[in-house]
């Protein structure tokens, strides 16, 4: 692997694994990902909980069908389409 990006929703987490802190009760996990990505040149974490807080909105508004996966609401669609490109645009650039 030549670039990662490492997306999560628990800022913790992620300040940790930029800041490389301890956080005791996950530092196991931390651990673990920082061996896995030591030999990754362009690894970001970074924070990504858009398509969580969408799909949670939508949730709580009880607007979220259960075949969403299948028929993508146009919100949850934009934001694949925005991850997608932030991909795209990170494996072209090496």
């Amino acid at each position: 692997m030549q670039k990662v990006i490492i997306e999560s929703d628990n800022q913790i987490l992620i300040q940790a694994l930029k800041s490389h802190a301890s956080i005791a009760e996950i530092q196991v996990i931390i651990e673990d990902i920082v061996h896995l990505v030591r030999g990754i040149p362009n690894c970001m974490p970074r924070e990504a909980n858009s398509l969580a807080h969408e799909v949670t909105k939508l949730t709580g508004q009880g607007t979220l069908h259960q075949n969403w996966i299948m028929y993508k609401p146009l919100s949850i669609r934009n934001i694949l389409q925005k991850d997608h490109l932030a991909i795209s645009r990170l494996a072209n650039s090496s």
